[in-house]
């Protein structure tokens, strides 16, 4: 699939990956695969692929298997309309995980 030049390969990954959610190419409880078959697919680096399944996932896209079984598109899914995590929300968030917002 051929990406844009401006656009990194992860995300280039994230978009064609959440489109197809959003579309319903593929259905929540479905698999998306592994992230190897993934960089395979999408003819991008395994860690371009990694970074793009780990944003699906924090985004609320995605879902972790069992070990192998790759991931699959979570059972509810976030708004679609809704703006991705800016860099300082996800380090907002995680510093609130990790008890770090004093």
């Amino acid at each position: 699939m051929a990406r844009e030049r401006d656009v990194s390969p992860s995300r280039h990954v994230y978009d064609e990956v959440r489109t197809r959610i959003v579309d319903g190419q593929i259905k929540p409880g479905e698999s998306v695969g592994s992230v190897a078959q993934a960089s395979t697919d999408y003819d991008v680096t395994y860690a371009a692929a990694k970074v793009a399944f780990k944003s699906l996932v924090d985004d609320g896209w995605l879902v972790t298997g069992a070990a192998r079984e790759g991931h699959r598109v979570a059972d509810q899914l976030p708004d679609p309309d809704k703006p991705r995590l800016t860099l300082e929300e996800r380090v907002d968030r995680i510093e609130r995980h990790l008890g770090l917002d004093n």
